[in-house]
């Protein structure tokens, strides 16, 4: 089932007379503690009635809903970090299995917030066809499983989605989150990890539906748009690097040289002796080789040979 905080929060009356909790009119983010004191505050008369105190939605999960038959386990631990003053800090670090194996690790989450006031706790569902939604998801990491796994990447913020394992076929989808008073929540520092086979869709594409990928590689989205890195053959590299007039497809080299699309794209012929051409797609450009790889120009292919 799902739970809508907002609801919770605003909605009915307490028991026993208790008054309608409103929910914070604030221009910050909102933070789940502050809205689970106000629950607590506003049902106390219920909780002398009927012994339960209210909680914040997903309280005890880290501020993540789960749906039904989607959390297998769920474990904590508490770690000391220095923050950006060098002192000493804790938090809790959470450590969800979903029952198909994959696991997630975040930090306490705090609900996503519109621009008219409305509220949305992050939340983790398992739709029918046997995929996951991860909804509004803030600082996680998502580790994929080596079987054929299926992501629905929705309205999330600084999410690692590690799917790079195994020779399985994942299938990762993205979309926008919109809230109760249509504000709209974009992906937004997302990087998803993929190999070669698994099935994703290109951030640059709102409405694109997923598709195979033939190289290993990762994308991620930022405020620029969305970008691509794939590990093509002999250790190259091509990125979708983004310009003033879009986004350009660029392949460098194992060294880190940029290559020329036309040598990227070039057809390979191997002669007999083993010096070889590459020829580009046009026809116009040519380049030579020696047996053992060693470009030379096009006057010592021809004198290959000759003393």
């Amino acid at each position: 089932m799902t739970i809508d905080p907002a609801k919770q929060v605003t909605g009915t009356p307490a028991a026993q007379g208790g008054s309608a909790v409103q929910a914070p009119r604030t221009a910050r983010p909102a933070d789940s503690a502050e809205i689970g004191k106000a629950m607590t505050k506003n049902g106390t008369t219920a909780a002398k009635n009927t012994g339960n105190m209210p909680e914040t939605p997903g309280e005890k999960t880290g501020g993540i809903i789960f749906s039904k038959g989607a959390l297998r386990n769920l474990e904590t631990k508490e770690e000391r970090y220095k923050d950006g003053d060098g002192v000493f800090q804790s938090r809790t670090l959470y450590k969800a299995t979903l029952t198909d194996g994959t696991v997630v690790e975040y930090e306490k989450q705090n609900p996503v917030k519109g621009e008219k006031g409305a509220y949305k706790q992050p939340q983790i569902r398992k739709n029918k066809d046997g995929s996951f939604d991860f909804e509004g998801l803030q600082w996680a990491r998502i580790d994929d499983t080596a079987k054929n796994n299926k992501y629905n990447i929705i309205g999330c913020d600084l999410v690692f989605v590690n799917a790079d394992r195994g020779k399985d076929k994942d299938v990762i989808d993205h979309a926008n989150l919109r809230l109760d008073d249509g504000t709209i929540i974009e992906n937004s520092g997302v990087s998803i990890l993929y190999n070669k086979g698994d099935e994703v869709t290109d951030f640059d594409s709102r409405v694109g539906s997923p598709h195979g990928k033939l190289h290993d590689g990762e994308m991620w989205v930022d405020s620029d748009g969305g970008l691509e890195e794939e590990y093509v053959e002999l250790g190259r590299v091509r990125r979708t690097e983004a310009t003033e007039e879009g986004t350009v497809s660029v392949t460098y080299s194992h060294d880190g040289k940029k290559l020329r699309e036309d040598y990227v794209n070039a057809t390979e012929q191997v002669l007999a002796d083993g010096y070889k051409i590459k020829t580009s797609p046009d026809g116009k450009v040519q380049w030579f080789y020696t047996p053992d790889g060693k470009a030379i120009s096009k006057e010592e292919f021809r004198n290959r040979g000759l003393e």
